[in-house]
């Protein structure tokens, strides 16, 4: 314990409040210290790892667990991690399932390997591990590519990628640098992709749209997509799945185009252009609320039917290419118009 704190008799026994003599009796085993002492010296070996700012001490109870944690932390499996501390496989095996209990050799070598592990990699390692499977998932489903597809593009087996897939093993340090070159490569945030994982199911109950309306748009097969929804066949492929996730961004990004451009670049406002919508469909349509469309539609929360979806498209192609809208009535409840969502002033505009 003196040793690993690389401490001298003197110095020891100044913390424990005995003399250097004494140390040197304790370890040459000629008197034991008492109840008093020895919890003087456990204080003195806590307070010392934790100045050393070190996961790894005798005292730790935990200590499988803090050893499993960091290798994991590290994305190592027990051989990989046993190379690189210096410790055998077979060790370090029983430290993590408590079977052995480790030596000033291993603190050593821990404290070694921990001191030499740059924090801020380990804690990129760190997050890159965290939810690996999903963030993957979503990775291919971004590319639009199956796992061999994807293997060829790092340079790794098709196993290796299926394995990360179904969270049975977790990649090495090799291999995660090859997912970071691929990724900083493609100006992709592997961390926190934006991808819609969605199924054609919900689309087309959010759309309003039939198998085929669906097929059409995504340029996919409508037995493909009823065999999805009938569990007859097993998910999307990654490259159908791309298809269906960029079709639904797509007719959202396309709808909120359409409605700021109306909004914004000739000048209605939301009362004007509900109005202008309902007009030329049946305003009595069962559960529609026309003064809160606008709104709900805006913020995702309801995509408008059929109706309401042929009507902003005839507002946008009837006034793309015309002036500001012209207003025909001036309702007293409406105030002087506003350039809408674009944080301008009255002075401004």
């Amino acid at each position: 314990m003196r040793l690993e704190m690389s401490l001298t008799q003197e110095q020891f026994g100044q913390m424990c409040y005995v003399t250097a003599s004494t140390i040197s009796e304790y370890e040459l085993g000629k008197i034991s210290p008492s109840q008093e002492v020895f919890e003087l010296i456990l204080n003195a070996y806590s307070e010392h790892s934790k100045m050393s700012n070190t996961e790894f001490s005798f005292l730790d109870k935990n200590f499988p667990q803090t050893l499993k944690t960091f290798r994991e932390r590290l994305l190592l499996d027990q051989r990989d991690f046993a190379k690189l501390s210096k410790i055998s496989p077979r060790m370090i095996s029983d430290l993590e399932s408590g079977n052995a209990k480790p030596s000033t050799k291993i603190i050593a070598s821990l404290r070694e390997l921990e001191k030499n592990t740059d924090t801020k990699n380990k804690v990129a390692l760190s997050e890159i591990q965290k939810d690996f499977p999903e963030k993957l998932r979503k990775l291919l489903v971004h590319l639009g590519l199956s796992p061999s597809q994807f293997a060829q593009e790092i340079d790794v087996n098709k196993k290796s990628i299926t394995e990360w897939l179904r969270g049975k093993k977790i990649p090495k340090i090799s291999r995660v640098k090859k997912l970071e070159e691929f990724c900083i490569k493609n100006k992709i945030d592997f961390n926190n992709l934006d991808v819609t994982m969605i199924s054609s199911k919900e689309i087309r109950q959010e759309f309003g749209w039939t198998q085929k309306d669906l097929a059409d748009q995504a340029s996919l097969e409508v037995p493909a997509i009823a065999n999805w929804e009938n569990a007859k066949k097993k998910k999307p492929t990654f490259a159908s799945q791309h298809k269906l996730s960029t079709v639904y961004e797509r007719t959202w990004d396309d709808l909120i185009s359409k409605l700021y451009y109306l909004l914004d670049e000739k000048g209605f406002t939301e009362e004007e252009l509900v109005s202008e919508i309902h007009d030329v469909i049946d305003k009595d349509t069962p559960g529609r609320n026309p003064t809160q469309s606008i709104s709900r539609w805006l913020s995702k929360t309801e995509y408008p039917i059929k109706q309401e979806q042929n009507a902003i498209n005839s507002l946008f192609d009837k006034f793309k290419n015309l002036d500001r809208y012209q207003r025909t009535f001036t309702p007293s409840s409406l105030k002087t118009p506003q350039p809408h969502h674009l944080g301008l002033t009255k002075s401004d505009a």
